[in-house]
């Protein structure tokens, strides 16, 4: 279909354990590939084994995005996004670049790290993620995107340093 993103890849599925129906429940997950698996582990690119639907389906509901469909077929597995019509992308100029950064702020996570940052210039990525009951790690991922957006700055280094927000979000 013209609206929809599909994702697939050939992975190793147990389909008499798990299949279209159950896939929402907690099951074992077996890497294609252990080495190259592990080396996105280390390099943080994965958090914990078996978490990736629920973390799909969590980003999409954070960004105000349709629910995607999982499908299980012989040894294919696939993510199916649907369009989301509705989302705003903002105030573009000529060159389709945004001309408010508020726009660009999409996430509600993200949302809440600036409102925290903006209370507290000193808080670290542990104490955003304790309190919005993240892991580090997804904490890290909505700040780099923040930063790639010049909303936000760190300013000195991670001991001793503070957040910087850009002067037309506050």
């Amino acid at each position: 279909m013209d609206d929809e993103l599909f994702i697939g890849n050939n992975c190793l599925i147990d389909t008499s354990k798990i299949n279209n129906k159950n896939i929402f429940t907690i099951n074992k997950s077996i890497p294609l590939n252990p080495l190259l698996a592990d080396t996105f582990y280390r390099a943080g690119f994965i958090e914990h084994w078996g978490r990736g639907i629920k973390r799909i389906c969590d980003e999409c509901k954070d960004n105000g995005m349709k629910m995607p469909r999982f499908e299980i077929v012989s040894t294919d597995f696939a993510v199916i996004f649907k369009a989301n019509y509705k989302y705003d992308y903002g105030n573009l100029d000529d060159q389709g670049s945004t001309t408010q950064k508020t726009t660009q702020i999409k996430s509600e996570v993200a949302k809440r790290i600036l409102d925290m940052i903006n209370e507290n210039k000193y808080i670290t990525l542990q104490e955003l993620a304790d309190s919005l009951g993240k892991t580090r790690d997804g904490i890290k991922y909505h700040i780099n995107k923040l930063q790639n957006l010049g909303i936000l700055k760190r300013i000195g280094p991670d001991k001793g340093g503070y957040w910087e927000i850009a002067e037309e979000v506050l």
